[in-house]
């Protein structure tokens, strides 16, 4: 057994002779020294951590004690690669707090602490229940419904005798759809923002439960104003005071210049100069290339949410208006058919498809702007490959 068993072990046992001599009025010598704190940790640079980080910290001075409950994918590239098919699994870990907050340092990301105000009782209560989950069974982990926010918060209203956690004062995009949570949480990580939207499907337009919609950021924010009521409506707040940064580093709120909307624009841009230049230049190789390059780049596009549509067990992926714009199918035609009469009416029928996304992107809430200027880019070139071919039919019938 290693020391961190061994305290851990000790402590519990402390915790149900405490329970114990509490009822018979007797609890001199006692752990009463116990503190329960959340953790935020900022957001990282990957799309892993481009939310943040919470945990519950429970700490016990007079024993020693110090350690970091955190709920998050098993720690394999395979529940990585897992997660998209639905089948990545999650579970509590401890660690020394000391050991926690070393990662963070060393990426400079910056941690702060909120001290959790409940009773003695809640928080031995909290401890065990958290060490328990420790040598708990694996659960399902998706990034909509059970991540390591939403389990500090079932975490926490477990331990909550006939007592309820009451907000005030929500973000709008805490009570509207999983979309405008994303959107939200996505302000300043629009990458990760259109990633995450790509993805998310028509349950995007479901509202859920508050608790699935907490990311850490707005766990802190909905926990600073929230209360906890009892049964005969005496009332405190969740936290004993504000936070306290214990580990300084990058809060991860710096905007980024270069947006999806940016860089598509820009390709957008250059692909109509491009397109306009072809019809003046003999740009052939130039086109096919570029024409190549797009749509290797549409096909794996379109593979990966087909994918995730249509097979993927993950919750909130499936039925994406995106499918109709990236798919496999226009590579398969054109391997298929380009050698074919009527296969200008093939592109010219697939870049109809999307200019009709793209008008209706301001009237269906799963289509955003971004996606619509990447629509854009392939859009234009279908157009324009649907009129090479219409002109290269019309010049070989004169030429007969």
């Amino acid at each position: 057994m290693n020391i961190k068993t061994f305290n851990t072990v000790v402590l519990l046992l402390l915790l149900t002779f405490g329970s114990l001599t509490v009822e018979a009025g007797n609890d001199d010598g006692l752990p009463v020294d116990i503190k329960a704190s959340l953790i935020y940790v900022s957001p990282g640079y990957t799309a892993y951590t481009a939310y943040g980080h919470c945990a519950i910290r429970m700490q016990c001075p007079s024993q020693r004690l110090d350690y970091c409950f955190t709920y998050g994918l098993d720690d394999s590239s395979q529940s990585y690669v897992s997660f998209f098919s639905g089948k990545g699994k999650g579970r509590f870990s401890t660690f020394y707090t000391h050991d926690y907050l070393r990662e963070y340092k060393e990426n400079n990301r910056q941690v702060s602490e909120y001290e959790l105000n409940l009773s003695l009782d809640e928080k031995r209560n909290l401890w065990a229940l958290l060490d328990s989950g420790i040598s708990g069974e694996s659960i399902p982990y998706d990034y909509l419904k059970t991540n390591c926010s939403s389990m500090c918060v079932r975490a926490v209203e477990s331990v909550l005798d006939k007592e309820t956690i009451e907000y005030k004062d929500l973000p709008v995009a805490l009570l509207g759809t999983y979309r405008d949570f994303v959107r939200h949480i996505s302000v300043h990580k629009p990458w990760c923002g259109f990633f995450w939207n790509t993805i998310l499907g028509s349950e995007g337009e479901s509202k859920g439960s508050l608790e699935d919609k907490l990311s850490p950021a707005s766990l802190v924010d909905a926990w600073e104003d929230a209360l906890i009521v009892d049964s005969i409506g005496a009332i405190r707040p969740v936290f004993t005071g504000g936070g306290t940064v214990i580990v300084s580093g990058d809060d991860g709120t710096h905007d980024t210049p270069f947006t999806p909307a940016l860089m598509f624009g820009v390709l957008l841009v250059a692909v109509i100069v491009f397109t306009l230049a072809e019809r003046k230049c003999k740009l052939g190789r130039a086109a096919c290339v570029v024409d190549v390059t797009l749509l290797s780049l549409h096909t794996i596009i379109g593979l990966f949410i087909c994918y995730m549509s249509f097979i993927s067990d993950l919750p909130g992926a499936s039925g994406s208006w995106y499918v109709a714009a990236f798919n496999p199918m226009p590579l398969f035609l054109c391997l298929t058919y380009k050698n074919k009469t009527f296969f200008r009416y093939i592109l010219a029928g697939f870049a109809l498809i999307l200019l009709l996304l793209i008008i209706l992107t301001p009237f269906i809430p799963q289509l955003d702007a971004d996606h619509a200027l990447l629509e854009g880019i392939f859009a234009v070139r279908c157009a324009a490959r649907a009129i090479n071919c219409r002109n290269n039919y019309i010049n070989a019938k004169k030429r007969q």
